[in-house]
């Protein structure tokens, strides 16, 4: 897991999460008896909403819907059994979790990114005033970072612009 500095309000709130995340995975049951062991879906289940819900931004996502009502396998043949309708539903919920997860990020990365581009873009206009020379560094440092992650020359104007 990536290092969460203790200053970032939701540090303590993603490793909640992930060692949540990880008992839940400890309790799945791998290999030759992933159908001989009993597995708590219900209880599984619950949890993965519970952790859904405690993460920001993530409880008020909604996710496009594609389901079609009927449960399968991976090769979209038909389940065989109650424990393995268990197991598919599981999956399938950390799937989604993690779908929705990386959906939400990248919104909010859009979000900052759109930010960004309209501060460079802003300080552009002022450098054009000599009372607002001092900027043009820091322009620079932007317009080289952006290069440098990008390999683009220069920051698009942003949406909307």
């Amino acid at each position: 897991m990536p290092d969460l500095k203790d200053d970032n309000p939701y540090a303590e709130g993603a490793r909640q999460a992930m060692e949540r995340l990880r008992r839940i995975m400890s309790q799945l049951p791998l290999g030759d008896d992933m159908f001989e062991r009993e597995v708590d879906a219900e209880g599984i289940m619950q949890e993965l909403a519970d952790i859904r819900a405690s993460i920001p931004y993530l409880r008020d996502y909604r996710r496009p819907q594609s389901f079609d009502g009927s449960a399968k396998t991976v090769d979209r043949s038909p389940l065989l059994n109650d424990q393995e309708f268990d197991l598919m539903a599981i999956a399938d919920a950390v799937q989604a979790l993690g779908e929705d997860l990386q959906a939400v990020i990248d919104d909010k990365m859009d979000t900052v990114e759109q930010a960004a581009l309209r501060v460079y873009w802003t300080g552009v206009e002022l450098v054009k005033d000599p009372a607002n020379a001092h900027l043009k560094p820091m322009l620079e440092k932007m317009r080289v970072a952006y290069e440098r992650d990008t390999g683009e020359p220069e920051p698009p104007k942003p949406e909307g612009n």
